[in-house]
């Protein structure tokens, strides 16, 4: 069996200038330190998957949150963000759900020169460089309108190729008939143009007005702005599955304990799921679960500031292992008084520091020396086996 031909990278080139150019200061500056990290972990998926563009969903934000330790919604923010400052083209993510850019294409197409053939959607392009025999353009096979003009739309296209050769020189010597290559030569002038804005009215992605009806959508904007694309994606979600009330009675709840925006989305997950789990289904029943609750929490509360036990009778435990703690016996230093400092061992500390610091040296006046201690003290040819330290001793 043939080994299939690989579309991704093992490695990707980066900027000597990356860490401190201006967009990723501003991105930094922004959504915190660890947002070039997670940037950095999606540019390896792209390389890594298609290699010059990544098809971005609810497993891929999954994938960079946990490779890069953060939370997912965090990582929205990021990759919000990083398509503001124009790390990612924000029209192809718009139409497509991908997130690609002109320098991630030029790096692709640079890394792969060496291949025998490198496949390429002709709807992702931004920029085809001239003169690669190895590319093969693949025409999109449904019309698209975010890629089609006003002119497009009137004149009727004739029949292309499946897959499109980028090289004029081919084109030139090539049999095919005149309406053929006529129309590969439309094609490959079409995807060497930067992709223009769209002139279709239907409306974006952005653009939800099912969901801009309901409660929860106003509720969510009056706490926390009107949420992003993706988030709007997670919210119809949780509006299937659990309904506008619900969903709005954990925003709210939220709101009462000033939930931050980066997790608000989690928290209204862990209230839906614990209803769920309790079954309560109904807003009355939100009340009544959530006033149990709070009358539990106080009685927990009150019981173990009034009688928690002494340390002395029952040392505090563990809640998981059901082990005591253990407690740290502090030393009271006050106890230990100096040990006395012998005349003998006074008379050999001031000689080693004579002998260390010279001249400059003075006799320490713990002892009242003698003046035959200070000549044996200065006296660098008298040692410890002389008589007057060793008289030290018997005083």
């Amino acid at each position: 069996m043939a080994r299939p031909i690989k579309q991704g990278l093992d490695y990707f080139p980066t900027d000597t200038t990356f860490w401190h150019s201006l967009k990723v200061r501003r991105l930094r500056q922004y959504c915190g330190s660890q947002a070039p990290h997670v940037l950095l972990v999606m540019l390896g998926l792209t390389y890594q998957e298609e290699g010059y563009f990544l098809e971005w969903n609810e497993e891929v934000c999954f994938l960079v949150a946990e490779s890069a330790g953060t939370p997912e919604e965090f990582v929205t923010e990021v990759l919000e963000k990083a398509l503001t400052l124009g790390f990612f083209h924000q029209e192809i993510f718009e139409h497509y759900q991908i997130l690609t850019s002109e320098e991630i294409q030029s790096r692709y197409i640079m890394a792969t020169k060496k291949r025998k053939e490198v496949k390429l959607e002709a709807k992702y392009l931004l920029k085809l460089p001239a003169g690669r025999h190895n590319l093969l353009i693949l025409p999109d096979t449904q019309a698209s309108p975010t890629l089609a003009t006003s002119s497009e739309k009137e004149e009727p296209q004739p029949a292309v190729s499946p897959v499109v050769h980028c090289e004029e020189a081919a084109f030139a010597s090539s049999p095919l008939p005149t309406t053929t290559k006529e129309a590969a030569t439309d094609l490959v002038e079409h995807a060497e143009k930067p992709i223009e804005a769209p002139i279709s009215e239907a409306p974006t992605v952005n653009e939800s007005p099912i969901l801009q009806k309901t409660t929860t959508f106003k509720t969510w904007q009056q706490l926390w702005q009107a949420p992003n694309t993706l988030l709007q994606a997670q919210i119809s979600r949780l509006l299937q599955k659990y309904g506008d009330e619900l969903v709005t009675a954990a925003i709210q709840i939220a709101g009462n304990k000033s939930v931050p925006k980066q997790s608000g989305l989690s928290f209204v997950k862990s209230c839906l799921k614990k209803w769920q789990e309790n079954g309560v289904t109904t807003l009355a029943e939100v009340h009544i679960f959530q006033k149990k609750g709070a009358r539990l929490h106080n009685q927990e509360h009150t019981f173990n500031s009034t009688f928690s036990p002494s340390p002395q009778s029952s040392p505090q435990r563990y809640p998981a292992r059901n082990r005591p703690y253990r407690q740290e016996k502090l030393i009271d230093w006050e106890t230990f008084a100096n040990p006395p400092v012998t005349r003998q061992a006074w008379l050999k500390l001031q000689k080693e520091l004579r002998q260390f610091m010279g001249e400059e040296y003075t006799i320490d006046t713990t002892f009242q020396a003698t003046e035959a201690e200070q000549r044996w003290i200065f006296d660098e040819s008298r040692d410890y086996q002389d008589k007057v330290y060793l008289a030290a001793t018997e005083k």
